[in-house]
């Protein structure tokens, strides 16, 4: 008897230990009774992640919160547990998959649709106003050896050159991410970051940086991203939206 009942104990462990990771699961509420049940509810954008410690800006509070107010949440690491990244904007109403909690808006400021739509229509349009995306233009320029570049301008100065053609965006899949290092190396597919008061790169305000950045989406008219930069150890995210400015640049 010992025998058995030790062998099937190993056979238990081992079946426990091959057994894949189990995906959070629950059963799904109606959004009405999610949202009366939240102690916290409001339209925010996330500023900071502190080693998991996430600060979001209220743009607009509807429960427990102000609008203005900043609210932590400490990320949690199991399957439920929502992965919040720098940049999103949410209507939150907690940090689990079930709490009804919807993204409004990624982390490289693409907009969720449906989602808006659910929160328009649900606390009104107004509570969507706002929100922190920069504006700024994106146009053709050349590279230093006279091949193909394109430029990012957003408003307060900053400016980041990628050395790659606007066409291979426009060849981009609308779902994929093009990201681009930019360590200042003349490279095809890096580029240059420089940050401050530039209108261009010779003014004495304007400092090179290092950096990536990513475009979310893009079309003939523009498109939305972001840009992280990094100073020491210090780094920071802007999300932005761009329009196009449509020149012709020949080079060479």
């Amino acid at each position: 008897m010992p025998c058995r009942f030790y062998a099937f104990t190993l056979l238990a462990a081992l079946l426990l230990l091959a057994a894949p990771a189990q995906a959070c699961r629950f059963i799904p509420q109606d959004p009405a009774v999610l949202a009366a049940a939240a102690k916290v509810a409001f339209i925010g954008t996330i500023r900071t992640d502190e080693v998991g410690l996430i600060f979001f800006h209220v743009e607009k509070g509807i429960k427990g919160v102000k609008d203005g107010d900043e609210f932590t949440v400490e990320m949690g690491k199991s399957s439920c547990d929502i992965r919040f990244e720098v940049g999103q904007r949410w209507l939150y109403q907690g940090q689990m998959q079930m709490s009804g909690s919807r993204m409004l808006r990624d982390e490289y400021g693409r907009d969720m649709v449906d989602n808006m739509a659910y929160a328009a229509k649900t606390y009104g349009a107004d509570a969507l106003k706002g929100g922190e995306r920069v504006d700024a233009t994106l146009e053709p320029t050349c590279a230093p050896w006279d091949g193909a570049a394109f430029s990012l301008k957003l408003a307060g100065g900053t400016i980041a050159t990628v050395y790659d053609s606007l066409t291979k965006l426009e060849e981009k899949p609308a779902t994929a991410v093009a990201v681009y290092p930019l360590d200042g190396k003349p490279e095809h597919g890096k580029g240059t970051l420089y940050s401050g008061m530039c209108r261009d790169r010779g003014e004495i305000e304007c400092r090179a940086q290092t950096g990536m950045l990513s475009i979310g989406s893009f079309d003939s008219a523009g498109g939305t991203g972001m840009l992280d930069i990094q100073e020491g150890e210090h780094s920071s995210r802007i999300v932005f939206k761009f329009t196009r400015v449509n020149r012709k640049v020949i080079c060479g």
